[in-house]
């Protein structure tokens, strides 16, 4: 069957109406019964060559559309030289990505880390978390014998 018969089956299927007044992100490149569909304007994982099919646009997304979702974003001006690129480019990277959101979180993360273990190993005593059943066993936690965990960084 021709990718774009499957693709019009699956929103016949989530009964999408054309166009629907909210925006609805149904990804058409699964099969009928892996399809996701997203309420609300979210948008799930992009994985390379994702097609996502925005309700309110009747359109599927585009590279640059799926890029900016990943909070890869230079502003308007240039967002201009990506249009030197396919779509179908676009779509891959921004699938190979990951947001940049998480990135962010994650570095900060990294670099606090980082400070606890260069606090603790000149010999400070470092309150990191509270006492909670939440946070026992974990490697940051005060009075526990867990400098090892942060010692391998060093």
């Amino acid at each position: 069957m021709p990718s774009a018969r499957r693709e019009l089956e699956i929103l016949v299927l989530e009964k999408v109406a054309i166009p629907e007044v909210t925006r609805r992100i149904v990804d058409v490149s699964q099969t009928c019964s892996r399809t996701r569909v997203l309420e609300s304007g979210c948008l799930a994982t992009i994985l390379p060559r994702t097609k996502a099919y925005i309700t309110d646009r009747c359109r599927t997304m585009v590279g640059a559309e799926a890029l900016r979702a990943q909070g890869i974003s230079w502003g308007k001006e240039s967002d201009k030289k990506l249009g030197k690129f396919s779509s179908d480019f676009l779509m891959d990277l921004a699938g190979n990505a990951f947001h940049t959101g998480c990135c962010c979180a994650m570095f900060f993360v990294m670099i606090v880390a980082l400070g606890i273990g260069h606090r603790r190993k000149a010999g400070d005593k470092v309150h990191t978390i509270r006492n909670s059943d939440l946070f026992r066993g974990s490697a940051l936690m005060d009075g526990e014998d867990s400098d090892g965990d942060l010692d391998s960084v060093w």
